[in-house]
């Protein structure tokens, strides 16, 4: 990346040089922040008053300025590496139901004061680089919802139930559509607002493109959100894994809290059981061919309405038991879990036009006569 782009490390004001996400047009960004509303072992995300000014030099008169409240991710950029998120985040573009990422710019923080006794390499000693994430902000979290819900004794209705879920799979349908795996599907990385019923899925760190034959790690996933072929160890999982994973989240928002909550991945295996029972050795051996022969005890699966609330619907139930298949080959793709007649009703739901704005590319994993029966779902 050139130098010019490298902006000095400023508190909580900074005028800086960035480039808008899906074109990389140069554009300069004035970003005041001013809350910091999440953090991991990424780095963390603050929220900020942005204003931009997207320059042209052939005609003054396209300089436009845009003012919005954003939220800022930053992370720690190898130079020797363009970021997978950046780069993922770019190929997929926009989407209803996916965060809108705005603009993107680099920061360096000299290190000239830190202790020379560390241990650090030529590149940290100098300055480390920082890749900063701009996109719109929402007012909550999937999993603060629940949180706040639970707090006051409330519960979420079914068709709210529905429509978050409707909404995170077209999500997962169109990630999918490009071969690439979000591996980190969990509540607090869907974004809602409350007052216009939309989900956005967030959070690209750990997301990958799947490339048959290549293997990946298998240590990845929140836990209580992690599909079983990733508990017994496998490294050549598929796309698969996030259906499991939004089964999870399904389950969540209809207990009002998750469903397998282990302490440690042996416990969650076990958690899992107690629940769908023991897997078979054919869906042990389609989790991971290469797992060792294990001895697991023989559990009976109970019935999924003992685990939920009596006033959740069977047909709700019926689409989370068709995700929580241990089986990763037997589990659905997203967008085709859109036919499943627990959404029938969100057909009459025109105050919500986005849930039925299909991409081609989501469309492109249904063959004709299922693309018939989605679209004719909302006719």
């Amino acid at each position: 990346m050139s130098s010019k782009f490298l902006n000095s490390h400023l508190p909580n004001t900074q005028i800086v040089n960035g480039f808008q996400m899906h074109t990389n047009q140069s554009v300069t960004l004035n970003v005041n922040t001013f809350q910091v509303i999440g953090q991991g072992t990424f780095g963390y995300i603050e929220k900020a008053n942005v204003r931009t000014t997207k320059s042209d030099s052939n005609d003054n008169e396209s300089a436009k300025s845009v003012k919005f409240v954003g939220a800022i991710k930053k992370v720690h950029q190898d130079p020797r590496y363009k970021n997978r998120e950046l780069n993922i985040i770019q190929r997929i573009k926009s989407h209803p139901n996916i965060v809108d990422f705005k603009y993107y710019f680099y920061s360096m923080i000299n290190n000239e004061n830190s202790n020379s006794s560390n241990q650090m390499s030529k590149k940290q000693s100098s300055g480390d680089i920082y890749l900063h994430l701009v996109m719109e902000c929402f007012p909550e979290s999937l999993s603060d919802l629940i949180v706040r819900y639970h707090h006051n004794g409330m519960i979420l209705s079914m068709l709210h139930v529905k429509i978050h879920t409707y909404q995170m799979l077209r999500a997962l349908g169109y990630l999918h559509s490009f071969n690439i795996c979000h591996r980190d599907i969990k509540s607090s990385n869907l974004l809602v607002n409350e007052s216009s019923l939309t989900l956005k899925l967030c959070d690209f760190g750990s997301a990958k493109e799947l490339i048959a034959g290549t293997t990946s790690v298998s240590y990845i996933s929140s836990r209580y959100y992690r599909a079983p072929e990733l508990l017994f160890g496998a490294q050549h999982y598929t796309t698969a894994i996030d259906v499991w994973s939004a089964g999870c989240v399904l389950g969540e928002m209809l207990r009002m809290g998750c469903l397998f909550t282990g302490s440690d991945a042996v416990d969650q295996l076990v958690k899992v059981i107690r629940v769908l029972g023991s897997p078979s050795a054919d869906d042990v051996i389609a989790m991971n061919p290469s797992c060792p022969p294990m001895s697991l005890p023989h559990v009976l699966p109970c019935p999924i309405k003992l685990f939920f609330p009596h006033n959740s619907q069977p047909d709700l139930l019926e689409l989370l038991t068709s995700m929580l298949i241990y089986n990763p080959i037997k589990r659905s793709h997203p967008t085709r879990l859109l036919l499943h007649r627990c959404f029938d009703e969100l057909r009459n739901l025109r105050d919500i036009p986005s849930l039925f704005s299909f991409l081609p590319e989501e469309l492109s994993v249904l063959d004709s006569i299922e693309q018939k029966r989605l679209i004719e779902m909302v006719m």
